[in-house]
């Protein structure tokens, strides 16, 4: 008699790896995809808005993503509708045209709350010429 035994791995993260924030019994979390961003190239935040206690995703809320480069200077404000929102994870795609230090804040706003939570992450964006540079010499012993 054969016994096939299946193990399937267990998290109560919505999002593997990433950073992590809790604000009023609420966690964020939020990962670039790729996880090294670089400067004019697509990459995608990915959010994810759950309840504390119970781990589950939030449902009914609407998110806000606004961008400031090092300097504290708005750069861009990004609406995420409700519809756009599946048990609390969502992704926008987005574009850094130059390399720096980037603050990215979301705003929740759930429908039975009048005042928003917020947060804000740090956003690193590599100079494309860093990756661009293939100069390097293989050494054989």
């Amino acid at each position: 008699m054969l016994l096939l035994l299946l193990i399937i791995p267990h998290s109560d993260a919505h999002i593997l790896g990433g950073s992590q924030i809790q604000v009023n019994q609420v966690i964020i979390q939020f990962l670039t995809d790729p996880a090294f961003v670089v400067e004019d190239e697509d990459f995608y935040l990915s959010f994810s808005v759950q309840d504390a206690v119970t781990k589950k995703g939030l449902k009914g809320i609407q998110a806000t993503i606004i961008f400031y480069d090092n300097n504290g200077r708005m750069l861009d404000t990004i609406d995420v509708e409700g519809s756009e929102i599946i048990e609390g994870d969502f992704a926008i795609k987005y574009n850094f045209e130059n390399d720096g230090i980037y603050d990215v804040k979301i705003e929740i706003l759930k429908e039975s709350d009048v005042v928003a939570i917020d947060t804000q992450f740090r956003i690193l964006v590599a100079n494309k010429s860093i990756l661009e540079d293939s100069s390097f010499i293989v050494g054989i012993v």
